[in-house]
């Protein structure tokens, strides 16, 4: 394994599960010893969110070594963040099939007819930098409109 492989965490580690990282978790070297690796996790439930761990290299298996262009764009991300500090996910705050209330009036939504106090229901078990899927209908039972909605302007009716 080289620096910025590709790597899979080959078995479920407590310390690991505490932070939200589990088995098949998918990630990048970042630093290594002869024995050890500091890997980026990406949470595979909320894109654009990562949790950084040490882990031997025995729970790690190489998924692919990446191309030198694909590893200086990384590199050049890695020099502008600070990844050593995040070091669990973000708890997820919905999840797919969750009733959900539309608490905010906004533009974009209302272009879709979609308004503050509508109901709907979450279409996807991830989020994509904050944003949820989710589909509004009608209380003629038929589908207003599928839109991506801000996490901070929903809020979870039902499980």
């Amino acid at each position: 394994m080289k620096l910025y492989d590709s790597v899979d965490l080959n078995c479920e580690l407590d310390y690991l599960a505490q932070i939200g990282v589990h088995k098949e978790c998918r990630g990048r070297i970042i630093e290594q010893t002869p024995y050890r690796c500091t890997v980026i996790f990406f949470n595979p439930n909320y894109y654009g969110d990562y949790a950084c761990a040490e882990v031997n290299k025995e729970y790690l298996t190489l998924v692919h070594t990446n191309n030198s262009r694909a590893n200086a764009e990384f590199a050049e991300w890695l020099n502008k963040t600070d990844v050593r500090n995040k070091t669990k996910f973000k708890p997820m705050l919905f999840r797919e099939y969750d009733k959900v209330e539309l608490i905010a009036e906004k533009k974009k939504y209302a272009v879709q007819g979609v308004h503050k106090g509508m109901t709907g229901a979450i279409t996807e078990p991830y989020s994509i930098g904050g944003c949820w899927n989710v589909i509004f209908t009608g209380s003629d039972g038929y589908d207003i409109a599928e839109l991506e909605v801000n996490e901070e302007d929903i809020r979870l009716l039902q499980r």
